[in-house]
């Protein structure tokens, strides 16, 4: 939620440290928080997952 495009490789590899990527995955489709939708689309390349836009649109793969 915090990420942006300029710091988004070292957060997510942060949290792939502590998290595995199965993990992340669920959390993202269901969380309510207000990820940025360019984030939602680097998470959608990196997972290879359809990421529903927190901002009432979907970001496709």
């Amino acid at each position: 939620m915090f990420s942006d495009y300029s710091n988004y490789n070292k957060n997510i590899l942060f949290l792939e440290d502590l998290y595995c990527k199965e993990t992340i995955q669920r959390v993202l489709s269901n969380t309510f928080e207000r990820i940025p939708d360019d984030i939602c689309q680097l998470l959608a390349k990196r997972y290879h997952i359809r990421v529903k836009s927190k901002f009432n649109k979907n970001v496709y793969l």
